[in-house]
């Protein structure tokens, strides 16, 4: 669900960036 809201910033990375995107 996380990588859902950096998905469309960065389609190319990992859930790694998700968790930076989310604030987490």
């Amino acid at each position: 669900m996380v990588s859902n809201v950096c998905r469309p910033l960065t389609p190319k990375t990992p859930e790694k960036l998700p968790r930076r995107c989310f604030g987490k």
